[in-house]
Parts: structure tokens; sequence; C-alpha cells
């Protein structure tokens, strides 16, 4: 597994410039918008450009060479999601950093709080987004894949509009609940869905071990 992570690392060292062009623009977001901002923007596309790498494996058949090696593909799965995991933290406790700096130097309403909810909230917000992204691009090719996304981005939104017209019909005091949720702690609430989080990315993560092990390369 320390291979595969060094040969990630590499890949994503090709990339320095647009690193650096994706961090100058996640400081001049927070100059715009709330310093909260660079977290979520870094910590999403930090998980992208590790999810991306997948890409790379399979140019030019590169799975056919990759799997003649001394590599496990449950290794390999594994990998794809520690990786995607260890990127994910380092952008959002990047940009939690840089919300910090700026608070400190140019000002603003957002406290010590805001930012570690708003840090909290994107890591789990980046594992469900690897969670349903590294099967996928297992599954299929990159053409495929984001096909697939977006239809599974059209089926939530259908999803979400006809349950709220559902709601509706059923006369279901949803502003109660919403007020209740609102006295709630928001550390808890929170714990509540990174928990639900965790749990599906360990499904996740048996679900790609199952698709990897059937593929043929």
């Amino acid at each position: 597994m320390k291979g595969l992570f060094i040969k990630d690392l590499i890949l994503l060292k090709g990339q320095a410039k647009s690193l650096v062009m994706i961090a100058a623009c996640g400081i001049m977001m927070s100059f715009t918008f709330e310093k909260t901002v660079a977290a979520g923007y870094l910590g999403i596309l930090g998980t992208m450009l590790a999810i991306g790498t997948i890409g790379y494996d399979e140019f030019d058949n590169g799975f056919s060479f990759l799997f003649t090696l001394p590599i496990e593909r449950k290794t390999y799965v594994r990998e794809k999601y520690l990786f995607a995991l260890s990127c994910s933290a380092v952008s959002i406790l990047f940009g939690s950093l840089i919300a910090l700096i700026l608070i400190w130097t140019a000002g603003g309403n957002e406290t010590l709080q805001d930012i570690l909810l708003a840090a909290v909230s994107m890591a789990a917000v980046s594992l469900l987004f690897i969670s349903v992204m590294i099967p996928v691009r297992i599954k299929y090719n990159a053409e495929k894949s984001r096909t697939v996304m977006y239809i599974f981005y059209a089926a939530v939104l259908v999803l979400a509009f006809g349950g709220a017209k559902l709601i509706e019909l059923i006369g279901f005091d949803y502003k109660a609940l919403i007020g209740k949720l609102d006295s709630m702690n928001p550390y808890v609430i929170l714990s509540m869905l990174t928990l639900a989080v965790i749990a599906g990315a360990f499904l996740s993560e048996r679900i790609s071990e199952s698709v990897i092990m059937k593929k043929e390369y």
C-alpha cells in the first residue's frame, strides 16, 4: 500500500501548478464570502483530485499493468479510500488555517466554533462524496462515470422534490421537526450525521472491493 500511496502523491505533484491556483482561488473566495468557505472549497477540490488518480491508473490500459505487479485488488481499493481521505483532511485543515489567518488579520464575524463546525461538516460531505464516487469510478470509465453521476444527482433532486411534495400532501408538520432540530446542540446533530456517513463509507468500501474483484483487466 505504501508504494501505491507514493505513486498517487507523485501524480499529484505533477499537478503542483493547479494546486497552487486552487489554493489561491480558495483564499480569494474567503475575502469575498465567509472565511469558512476556504475549508469547504479546498476540501471538495482536494477530494476530487485524489479520486481523479483512478483515471490516471486506468489510462492506456494501466490497470492491466498495475495488477501484474504484486498488488492485491482489495489493497488498491483500500489505498484509494485512505488517499482520498488524507487529501480531504489536509485540504480542509489548510482551508481552516487560511480562515483563521484571515479572521485574525482582516477581521470577520466568524468564530473558532464556526470554523470547527465548517471543517467537521466538510469532512462529512467529503466522506460522502468519496463513498459515492469511488465505487462509480472503479465500475465505469471516466466518461460513463460522469453520466452515472449526473443521473445520481438528478435522482437525488427528484427524490428531494418529490419528498417535499409528499410531506405537503400528508400534512406532516415539518416545521415542528425543524424547530426541535434547531433546539438541539449542533455538535450532537453533526456527530450523528458523521457516524451515519462513516457507516456508509465502510459499506461503500466493501462494494468497491466486490466490484473490482469481478472486473477483468
